[in-house]
């Protein structure tokens, strides 16, 4: 395959170029600052007969990631770290998907040199065998060393911080890649050390969407060995959080620190996540600090590192020129101090009267392995209002339209029942009721914490909130007005 030039990065030399050894430039540095970006599911053109979720990438990556990252060159990072997904991976064609792949590096070698983390999107088909490739000598390149194709597990030092980045959809190797995790981690350490990776240690936003396998030996280690903070990203929600070890006292908490550049400018499917989704784990202490759920405003991380402290900005982006923040400091790992907290769009809250008031309404499930066929009658109160969508990786979408009719059934406290005629293996969650006032305004009901399964086998069979669920009703799911957020 010929090479794929862009700019001054050629993609398929093997030789060391451009920016060789950038840890030798940074060795006598104090302080560095550098960027987070996650998920950017990149699409470089738009194609007749690509899959809708291709169509609608190209759409983001126009109007949305584009301009955003005018805003991180106008922050001027010395370096950025991108934590995987950096393309759809839709591409057929190995050659497409080098076309891809590189304008991506250029896009971000632009701004200042980048580094990344491998995403499930960047591991499958053409993209994954580009990827393979382009990659590892990409960072070869960027450090003066070699890297053999296939090298997704690195480290790397700026001034007083250390880089381990890892691999966290390796399934098969993932005792290969935990044994590789603890080596770098029980090093010497720097004076600052983060952890980046592609899926969450604790998805307490989208339970279940990581590879646990691997990302449950990997927050123990994190744990025993200590780290500034692990970024990642995967599950396209916003979310900064602290998490206790299992056992109080037992290890260093983790600051798990996700971002998404996959996103929408509209503040009427901006929702904070605590207001959508009951944070819980396994049972650990979590201490949130902030977060959006899926699909709305998109952003990134801008963090300053010194021996001193660590000052972590994340920014959260309503329009290409318009944002809020929310900032964070430390001097040690887990004891983290609040600066500034970001202000999210508002949901009024709900007042009794606002029952005679709905216009429209809708219930919103997630879910894993929901399918549409045969049909899951749900029930409202007690009365069918529908039937339940096809429902995967536990995404906030689609909605289930409330009928009109049915607008009389709600009350201050609502139960959500699924038939499941046939005893599918499935998994259920996230329920919350979404009004539409006459005026417009919209309130939502409190999230069920639960997570209701049909198949004891389920992925995660020890989360703490996992109800299993034996007969032919799946539920009552629990959505009030009123109560306990």
């Amino acid at each position: 395959m010929a090479p794929c030039r862009f700019g001054a990065w050629d993609v398929s030399a093997t030789g060391v170029r451009g920016l060789a050894g950038v840890e030798a430039s940074w060795a006598e540095r104090r302080v560095v600052r550098f960027a987070v970006l996650g998920d950017l599911h990149y699409v470089h053109r738009e194609a007749e007969g690509a899959p809708v979720s291709a169509r609608e990438y190209y759409a983001l990556s126009r109007d949305v990631i584009l301009p955003l990252l005018r805003q991180v060159r106008a922050q001027a990072p010395d370096f950025i770290v991108h934590t995987g997904d950096i393309v759809e991976g839709h591409l057929g064609s190995e050659a497409e998907a080098e076309a891809e792949i590189g304008a991506v590096i250029e896009l971000l070698q632009e701004i200042a040199p980048t580094f990344f983390a491998r995403g499930n999107h960047d591991a499958s088909g053409a993209a994954g065998r580009v990827y393979a490739r382009l990659i590892p000598r990409h960072h070869g390149r960027l450090l003066g060393r070699a890297m053999a194709d296939g090298t997704y597990c690195f480290t790397f030092r700026a001034g007083p911080a250390e880089f381990i980045v890892t691999n966290t959809f390796c399934a098969g190797r993932e005792a290969e890649q935990r044994a590789w995790l603890e080596e770098a981690l029980s090093r010497p350490a720097a004076p600052r050390r983060f952890v980046v990776g592609h899926g969450p240690l604790f998805p307490v936003g989208r339970p279940f969407f990581t590879h646990l396998p691997f990302c449950r030996g990997a927050a123990e280690l994190i744990h025993r060995y200590g780290a500034d903070a692990y970024f990642c990203g995967h599950t396209h929600n916003q979310l900064v959080t602290l998490h206790e070890p299992l056992q109080p006292g037992e290890g260093t908490p983790i600051l798990q620190c996700k971002g998404s550049l996959v996103g929408t400018f509209d503040a009427g499917r901006t929702v904070s996540l605590a207001r959508a989704r009951r944070l819980v784990g396994r049972g650990e202490a979590i201490r949130y600090f902030w977060g959006l759920l899926e699909d709305g405003w998109p952003g990134w991380f801008l963090v300053t590192a010194s021996a001193e402290e660590v000052v972590l900005e994340g920014y959260y982006w309503s329009s290409p020129e318009t944002w809020t923040r929310g900032v964070l400091r430390w001097q040690r790992p887990g004891a983290v101090d609040v600066l500034e907290l970001p202000q999210w769009p508002g949901t009024r809250a709900f007042q009794p009267e606002d029952l005679g008031q709905v216009k429209r309404a809708w219930l919103r499930l997630c879910g894993y392995k929901v399918k549409a066929e045969p049909p899951k009658e749900v029930l409202l109160n007690g009365q069918p209002i529908g039937a339940l969508p096809g429902l995967g990786a536990f995404a906030p979408r689609p909605w289930l339209s409330v009928p009109e009719w049915a607008l009389g059934l709600l009350r201050i406290r609502n139960e959500v029942l699924v038939r499941n005629p046939a005893g599918e293996s499935f998994c259920l969650g996230g329920g919350q009721l979404i009004l539409e006032l006459r005026n417009g305004e919209r309130v939502l009901s409190l999230p069920d914490p639960r997570l209701w399964s049909t198949d004891e086998g389920f992925s995660d069979r020890d989360h703490v909130n996992l109800v299993f669920c034996r007969d032919e009703w799946v539920g009552p799911m629990v959505l009030a007005f009123e109560g306990e957020a």
